[in-house]
């Protein structure tokens, strides 16, 4: 038990560091990573939530897991109110779109709804603004035609 405890903590002091960049200027809001937040350093309860979708609005399933979102990409019309409704796998998630007001987290294994309208249209990269998930891969597209 004596040489797998220090091997014990010196796997868990890689993995603390290899969850985050110790860089919390990509998360929202001014959000910091806190050491009782969860096991990704981050507190979740400072994550700003986007307005709820309105009753009726079409809604995209987007699936996030291992720094990936499926689906890639979404189509949507300009103007349409979408609800976009996020369930998070092995971890905590979130979904944002750059220069959008739209937001969805979740826990593992939880569900969360956002309202998403995109008035211009264009293409925009949604990603889950956790330290360094968006640096691992996690984006997709956003197309609004």
């Amino acid at each position: 038990m004596r040489r797998s405890l220090p091997t014990l903590l010196l796997l868990l002091l890689v993995v603390l560091v290899a969850c985050g960049d110790g860089d919390s200027s990509g998360a929202p809001n001014g959000s910091t990573t806190t050491m009782d937040g969860g096991m990704d350093g981050m507190d979740h309860d400072e994550h700003d939530e986007g307005e709820p979708p309105a009753e009726g609005a079409r809604r995209v399933e987007v699936e996030a897991r291992s720094f990936a979102f499926t689906p890639s990409e979404i189509t949507v019309a300009a103007g349409e109110e979408v609800a976009i409704v996020l369930s998070s796998r092995g971890a905590f998630h979130d979904f944002m779109v750059e220069g959008l007001d739209a937001h969805a987290s979740a826990e593992a294994g939880e569900t969360d709804e956002a309202r998403l309208v995109a008035a211009e249209p264009g293409r925009y990269t949604y990603f889950c603004s956790v330290p360094g998930h968006r640096q691992a891969g996690m984006e997709g597209t956003l197309v609004v035609e």
